[in-house]
């Protein structure tokens, strides 16, 4: 048995990783992310400010607007861009994982914190809201 070699300890008991697993029993590795999508679409550089991302994106998005003869399909990418790098949990998500990441941690209802908990269970988290339903 292989204790000390970094991997799960019955590598080598179970031929190299758990049966139905990966080789080696660890995670898939994974290629070099896109993160950068994001950053051009918006005009700014990674490690921009999220007041330099905001005065970017207002700038570009005046210039890209469908009512200002903009393509909707590039209005909508930049400000799909903007809402994941103006936001410091959907960014940092982004960073490491690109796209997909932040498109599964939407799917899990990520990026909520207690607000939205308390707003679940208590109809608004407001206080003083009419409550819905029979009571």
């Amino acid at each position: 048995m292989n204790f000390g070699g970094g991997g799960f300890p019955f590598d080598d008991f179970m031929g190299g990783g758990m049966p139905g697993g990966f080789p080696g029993g660890g995670r898939p590795k994974r290629g070099p992310v896109d993160n950068s999508k994001y950053y051009e679409l918006v005009g700014v550089e990674k490690d921009a400010t999220f007041d330099q991302i905001k005065k970017a994106y207002r700038k570009k998005a005046i210039k890209m607007h469908p009512d200002k003869g903009g393509d909707p399909e590039q209005f909508k990418e930049l400000t799909q861009a903007y809402e994941v790098l103006s936001d410091k949990d959907k960014r940092e998500m982004y960073d490491q994982g690109g796209v997909e990441a932040v498109q599964q941690g939407n799917a899990r209802g990520g990026g909520g914190g207690h607000g939205d908990i308390f707003s679940q269970m208590f109809g608004g988290g407001g206080g003083g809201g009419r409550q819905r339903g029979p009571q």
